[in-house]
């Protein structure tokens, strides 16, 4: 399984969950959040909305489109790649799963610009054009991530 970790699994790792599921459907996806405050959440609005239109899908798909998931409720494995967000996300599976045998990825590390130090959590910021922009940043840190990897379903 592949894991796009965030911290409520809301935003990015929800978003980037449904653009790699888009993008590489042969591939196992998930995602889940650090936070157990954010159990069973919907995906927010704006994310959904921007998911939909880079997906080709028209309006806003609606609140059951995605629920955020625990970290704790996705049974680790050691062929397993987990895509860090940010830096904390990192630090959180360092901390919690010192045993943990897979492959932590910074995924901000896969910017071809070189310009992120992690991949920005929209939540704070107000407007569709955010979203927008964070679905570009992943996409294109999957992409440059799949040109020297290959991962399997």
């Amino acid at each position: 399984m592949n894991i796009f970790l965030c911290t409520g699994n809301i935003n990015r790792s929800a978003a980037a969950e449904k653009l790699a599921q888009f993008l590489y459907p042969n591939i196992p996806w998930c995602s889940a959040g650090t936070s157990y405050q954010s159990h069973n959440k919907p995906m927010a609005k704006k994310m959904r909305m921007a998911c939909a239109k880079r997906l080709g899908l028209e309006g806003d798909p609606g609140a059951n489109y995605h629920r955020s998931t625990p970290l704790s409720a996705i049974v680790l494995k050691d062929e397993d790649y987990v895509f860090c967000m940010a830096p904390a996300h990192l630090e959180h599976m360092v901390n919690k799963y010192p045993n943990f045998q897979g492959s932590l990825v910074k995924l901000w590390e896969f910017d071809p610009e070189r310009k992120l130090t992690l991949i920005q959590d929209p939540q704070w910021e107000a407007g569709y054009e955010i979203a927008h922009k964070v679905l570009g940043d992943i996409e294109r840190c999957l992409k440059c991530f799949f040109a020297t990897k290959v991962l399997h379903a």
